[in-house]
């Protein structure tokens, strides 16, 4: 079970101008997002060069947890089309918090 205090304590409030990044795609999985404010668009390149947009987050919603469990890199990209409030919280910190994640560890 998630051990809520000491969760709390580690989350850092963050904020993204417009078009700014969250994260993009290849970076190490190091910290989860939770949209507080606004909404945010993820998406990934397509073989032809395009753009191809297949979620938009909205407050409440996570971001990057996938590779915060699994330690692979980040498969997308993720971007405030406009002025954008998350809280992030990094892998170390979460991984403290919760032994749920033990068995997904990678060395």
């Amino acid at each position: 079970m998630l051990n809520f205090p000491h969760a709390r304590r580690h989350f850092r409030e963050s904020r993204f101008a417009k078009g700014e990044l969250l994260f993009a795609r290849g970076d190490p999985g190091a910290r989860l997002y939770l949209i507080a404010d606004g909404r945010v668009r993820v998406a990934v390149v397509t073989d032809e060069g395009g753009e191809l947009s297949f979620r938009h987050a909205a407050a409440g919603d996570l971001l990057g947890e996938i590779a915060v469990l699994d330690r692979e890199p980040i498969s997308s990209d993720a971007v405030a089309p406009r002025p954008e409030t998350a809280c992030s919280f990094e892998r170390e910190a979460f991984e403290r918090s919760t032994p749920l994640t033990a068995p997904l560890r990678r060395p």
